[in-house]
Order: C-alpha cells, then structure tokens, then sequence
C-alpha cells in the first residue's frame, strides 16, 4: 500500500481502540466504587512519524517533536494534592510521582513528584537516541520554548511556540 492515508487512518484506529479500552477500565473503576480515589497514570514509550520530516512510521530515527512529545496523563484522586504550575513534565517525573502518590520514600531521580510538589517554570529535557558510537547517533534537549536537535548532520534549533512543525531552523 503506497497511500499514506492508508496508514494514518490505521494508526488512528490504534488510537481509538486504546481509547475504548481505557474508557472500559475507567468505567470499571467507576462500577466497583473505587474511581474517586484511584491514581490512574497513562503514557507513550514514544511518538511515532506519520511523514513529518520525511520519516514514516519510525519511532527510532530522529528526536523532533513528533517522537518526543507523548501523552502524560495523570487523573489524581478527588484528595490528592496537585501542582499548582504548568510547565513541561517528562517520564523523568514518572517515578517520583508514583512513590510519592502511594507515600513510599522516594529514590535518588532526576524529576520531581507530579503529586503535590510545585513544578519549576523552566525546565531543560535531554533527549538521546542510539549509542553513543553509533553513526545513527541523536542528542536533543528541549525547554519550554526551544528543541535543539542534533542529528549527525550537524545542529538544528527550532522556536516550538513559533515553530511547532519544527520546519524553519534557526
């Protein structure tokens, strides 16, 4: 099949199909009574290329914003404390998040609690992809405004507000 619609509407079934299952399992929270008070956390391992950049179906090629940017969700129960800024948050916020919720020591960790701490205003992510010998070799890092990527063609610096495509380097 050489029609890329093919593949974004197939990808856009995965989509619902995950949907309809997470509303199944809300909805079994709901019937056993156990909703409200439930920390119910989901993610993605990552992002996937739909021809953004030229790539197509990859999640291992490149780190632009189609790869990095995954959805982060956490529904807190109705007593829970939650923080009180926004700002970029990451899978580095995963496990303090979930220790925290469940009031067990936290770990030495580079990202912070999601439950009841403030979250900073100007948060740096890194970003790496493939060892660091590797011809295939990525590294990136991402803040509120800007995503520098630097693939082995040397560096690109986008302006993700301005720019949210990433197609003007800077």
């Amino acid at each position: 099949e050489r029609r890329p619609n093919f593949y974004r509407d197939r990808y856009d079934e995965e989509i619902r199909f995950f949907d309809h299952e997470v509303g199944r399992l809300l909805d079994w929270l709901a019937a056993h009574e156990v909703f409200a008070e439930s920390l119910v956390v989901f993610t993605s391992d990552h992002g996937e290329s739909l021809g953004e950049h030229n790539y197509w179906f990859t999640h291992e090629a490149n780190l632009y914003d189609e790869e990095v940017r995954v959805p982060f969700v956490i529904r807190y129960p109705e007593q829970m404390p939650r923080p009180s800024a926004k700002s970029l948050v990451g899978h580095l916020d995963f496990l303090p998040s979930v220790l925290d919720a469940f009031g067990l020591p936290q770990v030495p960790a580079r990202g912070i609690s999601l439950i009841a701490n403030e979250i900073p205003g100007e948060r740096i992510f890194p970003h790496s992809l493939h060892k660091p010998d590797s011809p295939l070799r990525w590294f990136g890092v991402t803040d509120d405004r800007y995503r520098l990527v630097i693939p082995s063609s040397g560096p690109e610096l986008y302006d993700i507000r301005e720019d949210p495509g990433e197609q003007h380097n800077l």
